[in-house]
């Protein structure tokens, strides 16, 4: 008869290296797992073009920073950029090229801002920026800073075509503490989208501001 084959035997030392080794294994795997979770999550706020925070995810941010705002009793901006005549940027060099122009207004939107400021692309050749603590003095800084670069920029990339130079335009507004108490997301978005309508009207080119009209006592 054969004899019965004895289990191995391990000793106490040798099942914690392999219980050590399994959690090892496990941390890695999890760890790979959260990564590809963040970016998923990542990709599904990210314009895929401009590399910028996609339209839908600025409600998510805008209502984070209006709270914040009224718990500190910071002012929050937020500035409105679109790109003049892109409609004529196209008929003279192309759609490719206007794509390459959004990614580039993308990158120079980023480069003028600081590190906790939100950029966004908000759809075709219009932009969103959120700068928590900013008010409305240095967040026309900030879109000085922008239109300025963007034409400085557009001047050493693309030659001007029959339509002439491209150029951007903004529109900014900012609240503090005490006035979010009655301002809404989209109040805030209409507020900035108004100041740009203006800097249209006038030309283009401009940086323009939200203007207050409080009614009268």
């Amino acid at each position: 008869m054969k004899k019965p084959l004895k289990e191995k035997q391990y000793t106490r030392s040798e099942s914690d290296k392999q219980i050590e080794a399994l959690k090892e294994q496990l941390s890695v795997f999890q760890n790979k797992l959260d990564e590809k979770e963040r970016i998923i999550n990542e990709l599904m706020i990210t314009d895929n073009l401009t590399k910028l925070y996609n339209r839908e995810y600025l409600a998510t941010v805008l209502e984070k920073e209006i709270a914040r705002c009224q718990r500190y009793a910071h002012p929050l901006a937020v500035i409105m950029i679109d790109i003049d005549g892109l409609r004529n940027f196209n008929a003279d060099h192309g759609t490719m090229a206007g794509d390459k122009m959004l990614s580039l207004t993308g990158n120079i939107i980023k480069e003028n801002i600081r590190k906790f400021d939100r950029p966004f692309r908000y759809g075709g050749e219009e932009f969103v920026v959120v700068l928590p603590e900013t008010d409305m003095t240095m967040a026309y800084i900030v879109a000085e800073r922008i239109r300025k670069n963007f034409e400085s920029v557009c001047k050493k990339e693309f030659a001007p075509g029959q339509n002439g130079s491209y150029t951007v335009s903004t529109g900014i507004t900012s609240v503090f503490a005490y006035t979010t108490n009655t301002i809404e997301i989209e109040e805030l978005i209409d507020q900035a989208d108004n100041a740009l309508a203006r800097a249209k009207r006038k030309g283009g080119n401009i940086s323009s501001r939200f203007e207050y009209v409080f009614p009268l006592s």
